[in-house]
């Protein structure tokens, strides 16, 4: 992709970002299914996956993030980052930041990727005063969807 648009829920174009020029030309822009995000993410592990192994702390230092496990097997270990994966009800988020309430922001979402065209596809944002829909390719003739609206009253859980 190169260029993302933002368009009225007509379809009528607002603006348009290219991904050539600065700002948005310092990172690569990539979208790809979450079983291809694990098997970058498992590249290179130095040790073996631990199942049935939970975080029972964590403290941020310097130069990366203690991590104390409920393993026999793993008990302290040292890293650079701490991805935290787990859920709304998050031990990750909750051990680095507290117990912080979650907010109920109102906006009901949903997300989902189809068989769609995608030869001349840019990632496109379609604005709505109250909702939100975004297309944007992933591979051949496919396409993730993300879709918003503001729900105040959760009518549409």
């Amino acid at each position: 992709v190169h260029t993302i648009i933002y368009t009225k829920s007509s379809g009528d174009v607002l603006s348009q970002a290219s991904l050539l020029k600065p700002p948005l030309n310092s990172e690569s822009f990539v979208a790809l299914h979450r079983h291809q995000l694990h098997e970058i993410m498992k590249r290179g592990l130095k040790q073996d996956i631990h199942l049935n192994t939970s975080i029972k702390s964590m403290a941020e230092v310097d130069d990366g993030v203690v991590v104390n496990f409920n393993s026999a097997t793993l008990s302290q270990e040292k890293f650079t980052a701490v991805v935290g994966a787990d859920g709304i009800n998050s031990v990750v988020r909750q051990l680095a930041f507290g117990d912080v309430p979650l907010v109920d922001l109102g906006v009901s979402n949903w997300r989902w990727t189809c068989s769609f065209p995608t030869a001349n596809l840019q990632p496109t944002y379609m604005l709505g005063t109250q909702d939100i829909f975004m297309a944007y390719p992933i591979g051949p003739n496919e396409v993730y969807c993300y879709a918003h609206v503001y729900d105040p009253n959760s009518q549409l859980c």
